[in-house]
């Protein structure tokens, strides 16, 4: 696990009524099964080569792990993608909303939604490395508030963080399709104080829906509502609050030295966890070592 400065991007892509078909009278185990089966093959596949025609389009630097699947959670897949490149999660997210369109024509049991966010390691969130041959895992408040943004996805659209409804706004191949749902309480994010849920709709959804209950973006106007919302947010919840540019190498840059200043406070804790450590092991009670740090464990040292 680094302690450098790390952007990652975090995708969903999530059958809708799944559950609905395992249980219909009409379906059979091999018709559900088969179908699932298929979408985990093929929505990666079909998604990475968007992916790379979208990045040689823009121009930038494109490799094979540049999109990675991170797992699946029942009939969703999920991905991480770690982004170092300007614009780098505009061209990402217009693959994604493009592979999302071609999917519904061509398969023609279920639909699937999307929801994508982003993680700013390890000065808001926490990368953790499996044991043995478990992958990476991330944690932290990022990670708990794209889980929630999920529910809001929908057939002809995609849910999206306020990170990434910034990264993409102005950009003229995303901005038409950038709309404003609406504001919620996302279960204990910023206090439960209400959250901004934008979304992209697909070129399929149906413009009459757009058009009377949702709020398209305009570049200007947006640019100074997420302006407000970081001042807003930065007072109560400063370490949890991170607006991230468009310049993402200068942007990293600019968090080394927040990172070496988190560095230096856990090494004095570990140092101190040493210190305090043997005077205490004299105590009934066991002690634990995990990562040179000590801790009290339940059991108890037993009575010669």
């Amino acid at each position: 696990m680094t302690d450098e400065p790390q952007l990652y991007l975090f995708l969903s892509v999530d059958v809708i009524d799944s559950t609905a078909l395992k249980y219909s009278q009409k379906s059979r185990i091999g018709d559900w099964y088969n179908f699932i089966m298929d979408f985990y093959v093929s929505f990666p596949d079909e998604f990475k080569t968007n992916l790379e025609a979208e990045y040689r389009h823009e121009k930038l630097k494109y490799k094979l792990n540049n999109l990675i699947v991170w797992k699946h959670a029942g009939d969703e897949i999920l991905f991480y993608a770690k982004i170092t490149q300007k614009n780098e999660i505009p061209c990402i997210v217009a693959a994604f909303k493009k592979t999302l369109e071609d999917w519904y024509p061509s398969k023609h049991k279920l639909d699937v939604k999307g929801c994508v966010w982003t993680g700013q390691f390890p000065f808001i969130d926490r990368m953790v490395n499996g044991k043995g041959n478990a992958s990476l895992d991330f944690l932290g408040p990022s990670i708990d508030y794209g889980f929630r943004l999920g529910k809001y996805a929908a057939k002809d659209e995609i849910a999206l963080s306020v990170e990434v409804a910034d990264q993409i706004n102005g950009m003229s191949s995303l901005q038409s399709s950038l709309y404003y749902l609406k504001s919620e309480n996302l279960k204990g994010v910023f206090g439960d104080k209400k959250y901004p849920i934008f979304v992209i709709k697909l070129d399929n959804a149906k413009t009459d829906e757009y058009t009377y209950l949702k709020y398209s973006c305009r570049q200007t106007n947006l640019d100074d509502y997420i302006k407000k919302y970081y001042s807003d947010k930065s007072k109560s919840f400063k370490e949890k609050v991170s607006r991230i540019g468009r310049d993402i190498p200068s942007y990293l840059k600019g968090k080394e030295e927040l990172c070496k200043k988190i560095q230096m406070s856990k090494t004095a804790e570990q140092l101190s966890a040493k210190e305090i450590a043997p005077k205490k092991r004299g105590d009934k009670k066991a002690f634990k070592e995990y990562e040179g740090l000590v801790f009290l464990t339940s059991s108890k040292t037993k009575k010669k």
